[in-house]
C-alpha cells in the first residue's frame, strides 16, 4: 500500500507537469515565403519498365502486390493519380491504407 502512495506521489508532478503547455508555434511555421515544390509525375527508371499488364490486377484489391508492385505504385497508375487529383492530402488518403478498400475492376 505504501508503495502504491509514493509511486502516486512521484507520478503526479510528471502527468500534470504536461497540462496545459502550448507548443511554440515558431517552431513548426514554415519560412515566410516558402512554396512548396510542385508534384511531378512519376516516370520509370530506366530498365524497369512495367512489364504486368493492369489487367492482372481487376478482381485484386489496391494494395495486392502482383509481381511485387501495388496497384497505385505503377508508374501509370501513379501518373494517372497526380494528374486527377490535386491536392497531395487527398492523394495520399487514396494512396494510404485508409483508402480504397474495393477491389479494382475494369469498366468498358
Amino acid at each position: 500500500m505504501r508503495t502504491a502512495i509514493v509511486v502516486a506521489l512521484l507520478a503526479a508532478p510528471l502527468l500534470v507537469g504536461g497540462c496545459g503547455r502550448n507548443d511554440d508555434p515558431t517552431k513548426t511555421a514554415a519560412p515566410s515565403g516558402f512554396t512548396p515544390p510542385e508534384t511531378r509525375a512519376p516516370a520509370p527508371i530506366a530498365g524497369q519498365a512495367q512489364t504486368t499488364p493492369i489487367t492482372a490486377y481487376v478482381g485484386k484489391y489496391p494494395h495486392d502486390a502482383v509481381d511485387g508492385v501495388d496497384f497505385f505504385d505503377r508508374t501509370d497508375v501513379a501518373t494517372g493519380l497526380v494528374n486527377a487529383v490535386g491536392d497531395a492530402k487527398l492523394r495520399e488518403m487514396i494512396r494510404g491504407r485508409s483508402g480504397p478498400a474495393t477491389p479494382v475492376f475494369k469498366m468498358g
